[in-house]
């Protein structure tokens, strides 16, 4: 399971709501600060684990190519809302869950605290990658003036939404239902909407749920009882679209399995093979190989497999035979948990309400705008996105819960009247890809990692 990076700090922003900052030090080199969605939190961009010499997530990605890494849980964070529901902050600050808030004040206290903690200067450059609703902060701070781009040389990439919103045919149906503005209008509205197990919905909201199932929703087996893995993501593609593209992920992402580590490798397992232990006749399959330290042909790797059980039980200090040989011996074996029962919490309702606000309009504005309002989307905005020293807008050719047509309108608003923004501005559009794959790919440390890497380079 991925685990939180240490604080780095706290603080308490408008509306009475405690921020926290989390940092991989790289001192001395540019500061790059991550945006996560909402209903997640920082640790989306610590997923998948890496090898010592591979960096397979984006904070380790980062930090190998020479950035100092700063991730910031805002108030779209589930760790925020839970932290927030505990000291009452929920409530008595309800009206500051929204992107208004977050542009206008998260995304610039952050930076600053960034400056402060580094000793940059306002004219210093500075990185920012934001994530789903992460990029809409970002692009929101920038379209409103919130972060000066003519002050400080900004390199920015937005994944998956910048200031122009399109998801598929069935989400838009759902927009269209405004079940979220009944609920905000009632005498008791939810402070929150949890997708996890357990968690009540509001009636309207239950529903509907079940009368629009989700596309590619999970289904039992035969005689079994849906995995707590598969209800979320259901919840979640009702939620808001389509996660991912399930044959992409890291493999302990969303299915249950086995990690073993082993010491004394001689023999590199492959994805794929049949590893087996010599004296329990234990079977798995393995899924993927986390090295740690030692050398194969010295015949003292150690690290971890993560398998596919198939019948029994491997024991400590047995040794691991592929097709036969031995690879290496087994130093302990354990069950595995979905890395996604862990990644996903509680949307503020109010912050919901105002994407879908936006999802409906099909671009960005303040949360009690009107249906025609284009403050966001004029002639200033733009001037200041042509400020910016680089800028990637980036998604998944497949994306399912943001369609690519949200990052193509952000492109041609973008390029609108200046021959020259081409040469600062990379639009990109993975095939392949859908959303949260971008991040949690078995492959996204190959294919999306280096283009972000690039955005974020002189």
């Amino acid at each position: 399971m991925s685990s939180p990076l240490p604080c780095a700090g706290s603080w308490i922003s408008e509306g009475g709501i405690e921020l926290f900052v989390h940092r991989r030090s790289n001192s001395g080199r540019m500061p790059v600060l991550l945006l996560h969605g909402a209903s997640a939190k920082h640790e989306t961009f610590t997923f998948p684990p890496s090898e010592a010499d591979l960096p397979r997530n984006l904070v380790d990605w980062l930090f190998d190519a020479g950035f100092d890494v700063w991730l910031l849980d805002w108030r779209g964070s589930a760790r925020v809302v839970d932290v927030a529901r505990e000291s009452g902050a929920l409530s008595s600050g309800r009206r500051s869950f929204d992107l208004d808030h977050a542009a206008r004040s998260d995304l610039p206290e952050a930076i600053e605290r960034i400056r402060s903690a580094t000793g940059r200067q306002p004219g210093d450059a500075l990185g920012i990658v934001g994530h789903c609703m992460g990029a809409a902060v970002v692009a929101q701070a920038i379209a409103q003036g919130s972060v000066d781009p003519e002050k400080t040389p900004l390199r920015v990439a937005l994944l998956s939404i910048g200031l122009f919103y399109d998801v598929p045919a069935d989400s838009r149906l759902r927009s269209q239902d405004h079940v979220l503005e009944r609920l905000l209008a009632g005498e008791a509205p939810p402070l929150e909407i949890d997708p996890r197990r357990g968690e009540t919905w509001p009636t309207e909201l239950r529903d509907l749920y079940s009368n629009l199932v989700p596309a590619g929703a999970h289904r039992p087996a035969p005689g079994r009882a849906l995995s707590a893995a598969g209800e979320l993501c259901n919840r979640l593609g009702f939620l808001y679209g389509r996660p991912y593209l399930e044959a992409n992920l890291f493999p302990t992402l969303h299915d249950e399995g086995f990690e073993i580590d082993f010491e004394r490798g001689r023999l590199r397992p492959s994805r794929g093979d049949l590893v087996r232990g010599r004296s329990s006749r234990a079977r798995a399959v393995v899924r993927e190989l986390l090295t740690s330290r030692g050398s194969w042909a010295s015949g003292d790797c150690c690290g971890k497999l993560l398998v596919e059980p198939l019948d029994g039980a491997f024991r400590a200090g047995e040794e691991l035979e592929i097709d036969g040989a031995r690879s290496g011996v087994c130093a302990r074996s354990a069950p595995v948990e979905p890395e996604l029962l862990a990644q996903f919490g509680a949307i503020p309702l109010r912050l919901y309400a105002h994407a879908w606000r936006n999802l409906r309009r099909g671009w960005a504005a303040p949360f009690d705008a009107d249906e025609e309002d284009a403050s966001l989307v004029g002639v200033a905005a733009r001037r200041r996105f042509h400020s910016l020293a680089r800028l990637l807008l980036l998604t998944g050719e497949r994306n399912a819960l943001w369609h690519r047509s949200g990052i193509d309108r952000m492109a041609g608003f973008l390029s609108r009247g200046d021959t020259a923004v081409p040469t600062r501005i990379t639009r990109r559009i993975l095939r392949g890809y859908g959303h949260q794959d971008l991040l949690w790919g078995r492959r996204a440390y190959l294919d999306v990692f280096p283009e972000i890497g690039r955005a974020l380079t002189p």
